[in-house]
């Protein structure tokens, strides 16, 4: 009996220094998503100074719905998050049985003290076996390993279908927002030739333009109020306060060296992770020693007649049969892998780097913009300083010069915030490259 206690204490181990470390190691390597406002996408920006807000004040309105695909995403992190830990931190089976019997001989002859009995014996038995392979500590170590490899593999699937959910929500956000500015765009386009319209009729009575000209301002009204009806049926949403300030000053974002930046998107790559998986699972391809059992046993046996007895063994069966194949097949399934996830790395280095270009273009366009901006500012400046108060022949030319200049700020304006829009999806589509994760590391602001 001291024999079984001592097996059971040199094999009773404690896994629950494992599991700490098992726990703290996943929270470091394998966490999804940090707990950010609307998970990190806007660097913390202040709106332009000195009037130079491009956006109107009106879309700084908040117009965002709690209950979203991003708070879902959250939701989903959480989740899979705590589902990996418990299953990292599962138990692996020891491999160690506890085993019972009876047997009763009937009908046997006994030598009991040189006197032989005819009858019955009973036989009691109780031990403890520790399985070392088949059905034992091993077997259940890479059952439980295959285990886990296949959930990271369902959850990284299931998180790049969330990926792209997320931004495709917030592409159909966007186009909603495109919907409000196109709206606004054609509002103060309607707005400024009405008062144009007013002034171009006094013009004409006076005899200082004709009637043609007239309807042709009368005519570009009824086209803005065309798109301003069109838009007013559409669906159209306001950005909130975060965004805004992002948007209108996207043009100062840098992304970091070109280098950096894509081997940052390949080691955040959700494909690589996943064939990186692939590999690792391949190695689990079964192999004799699958198939081998041994194990060692501890028995305490009662008979009838011949009282207690104890016993320690060993036994070990062997099959037979041998696949040579084995290693091969392993090998040619990693090397199928190791293909692909080349094939990975060029598409990710052609996708990083054409957005990487089309953003910093984008952004250099956005700036040559904002500086014609501020000439025709300029220019409106000098103009308004020009005109006199008495309605003179030179008068009413700056007055088509102001108009004119007003149609263009506002034109130009429009351009502006378009182009901002159409950087600020490329920036999306960059985000999704990194899974929508730690994106301050891959951007830095100008703030000159």
């Amino acid at each position: 009996m001291k024999i079984l206690i001592l097996l059971l204490l040199i094999l009773n181990l404690d896994a629950s220094e494992l599991k700490k470390a098992l726990y703290e190691n996943y929270l470091q390597k394998n966490r999804i998503f940090t707990e950010t406002k609307d998970f990190g996408l806007y660097p913390s920006m202040s709106r332009g100074e000195n009037g130079d807000s491009i956006f109107s004040d009106t879309n700084d309105t908040a117009h965002y719905n709690k209950k979203n695909i991003d708070s879902i995403f959250h939701q989903f992190n959480l989740s899979e998050e705590n589902y990996i830990v418990a299953l990292e931190n599962q138990n692996i089976f020891s491999g160690i049985y506890l085993t019972g019997g009876f047997e009763r001989y009937l009908n046997k002859f006994e030598n009991i003290g040189n006197e032989f009995y005819l009858g019955s014996q009973n036989r009691y038995m109780a031990g403890i076996r520790w399985d070392i392979f088949d059905k034992g500590y091993f077997k259940s170590k890479k059952d439980l390993k295959k285990k886990v490899l296949e959930t990271k593999l369902e959850n990284l699937q299931l998180k790049s279908q969330f990926i792209n959910h997320a931004l495709n929500n917030r592409i159909f956000k966007s186009k909603l927002y495109l919907n409000e500015i196109a709206y606004e765009f054609h509002t103060r386009m309607l707005s400024i030739y009405k008062e144009i319209y007013s002034k171009r009729v006094k013009m004409m009575k006076r005899g200082y333009i004709d009637l043609e000209e007239v309807q042709e301002i009368e005519m570009k009204k009824a086209f803005h109020k065309s798109y301003i009806d069109h838009y007013r049926r559409q669906e159209r949403a306001k950005m909130d306060q975060d965004l805004f300030r992002f948007v209108n000053n996207i043009e100062k974002v840098v992304l970091i060296n070109k280098k950096i930046f894509i081997e940052k998107i390949k080691s955040d790559s959700i494909d690589m992770k996943t064939q990186d998986i692939f590999k690792e699972r391949a190695d689990l391809f079964p192999e004799y020693i699958d198939n081998v059992r041994a194990y060692v046993y501890v028995k305490h046996e009662f008979r009838d007649y011949y009282g207690d007895q104890e016993s320690i063994g060993f036994a070990v069966d062997l099959p037979l049969d041998r696949s040579s194949e084995r290693d091969k097949l392993v090998r040619l399934q990693q090397k199928r892998y190791q293909l692909n996830q080349e094939a990975i790395k060029v598409r990710i280095e052609q996708k990083a780097t054409y957005l990487y270009q089309h953003f910093s273009y984008i952004n250099a366009r956005i700036k040559s913009l904002i500086s014609q901006l501020h000439f025709l500012i300029q220019q409106r400046a000098n103009l308004d300083k020009k005109i006199k108060a008495k309605l003179t022949k030179k008068a009413e030319n700056l007055t088509r010069k102001i108009d004119m200049n007003r149609l263009d700020i506002t034109r130009l304006r429009d351009e502006i915030i378009k182009a901002k829009m159409e950087n600020y999806i490329n920036f999306l589509n960059i985000c999704q490259l990194i899974n929508f994760e730690n994106i301050n590391e891959i951007i830095k602001v100008d703030k000159r």
